[in-house]
């Protein structure tokens, strides 16, 4: 996959979890199950997915949230947060094409 090419591994998943003390994050592990990378998430997330043309990952608010969360899943870059607009949220999904968009 595209997420493993870039981390050098044969293959690697991406989920969102709950920690021990109820805070919530999301990570990528590698195909054994050692965390590759790992953030923290201001909600419960639920599903995480990769832009192979930007090489970021974008982790969603469990429906119906109102964030997203972009980030550089190798930790060069700090996350961003995006906002749903007032009065709308997330569906938990998302998607890119095959050209980033």
């Amino acid at each position: 996959s595209a997420w493993a090419k870039t981390l050098g591994t044969d293959a690697v998943f991406a989920t969102a979890f709950v920690k021990r003390d109820g805070s919530y994050g999301a990570a990528i592990l590698s195909e054994a199950g050692r965390v590759l990378h790992a953030i923290d998430l201001p909600a419960r997330g639920h599903d995480v997915t990769f832009d192979a043309v930007s090489k970021r990952s974008v982790v969603f608010a469990r429906q119906p949230g109102t964030f997203a969360v972009v980030f550089d899943h190798t930790g060069r870059d700090e996350p961003l947060t995006i906002a749903s607009i007032s009065g709308r949220h997330f569906f938990g999904h998302g998607v890119f094409s095959a050209d980033g968009a």
